[in-house]
């Protein structure tokens, strides 16, 4: 298996201010957190912000079956099957059905990237405008309607 380098790590990283004390109790954390993670298939750490966790796994995921999937939904076979995003028509029925499945996830990819960045960026200010808050909720329904409109094919 390739080594996945996305994605979202719930270990404690301690500085090196910390000192010996609080890095033992970080070191506590981890294996608690490994713990939980093989028992439960998360941990605590997950649902403290769960949105971030979905948002840097999700992507990562996705990535991954793009790199290793051998197979694609049959319905790609259809020219003119529905993508879920705008692609021209004339592109549509150029690209075979695997490469049709590579671009259906790459977008995918994309859209949470999309929102993922711009989630960090509304973060380190201290207040969200209106304006943010409706661009965010449009990159989170576009970036939501693709895949749940390809969910039931996200398999390997």
């Amino acid at each position: 298996m390739k080594r996945i380098t996305r994605g979202y790590s719930c270990f404690v990283r301690p500085p090196k201010i910390w000192g010996l004390y609080r890095w033992i109790i970080g070191l506590k954390d981890n294996v608690v957190y490994c713990y939980q993670r093989v028992k439960y298939g998360f941990c605590e750490a997950d649902i403290w912000k769960m949105n971030i966790w979905f948002l840097k796994t999700i992507p990562a995921m996705l990535l991954h079956l793009k790199n290793t999937t051998c197979a694609y939904p049959a319905i790609l076979e259809k020219s003119d099957c529905d993508m879920g995003f705008d692609i021209s028509k004339k592109k549509k029925e150029r690209l075979s059905a695997p490469e049709k499945w590579d671009a259906i996830l790459t977008e995918m990819i994309n859209r949470f990237d999309k929102l993922d960045a711009f989630i960090m960026h509304v973060e380190k200010k201290p207040a969200t405008t209106e304006e943010e808050r409706e661009l965010m909720d449009k990159y989170k329904k576009e970036a939501f309607e693709l895949f749940s409109k390809w969910f039931f094919d996200l398999w390997w």
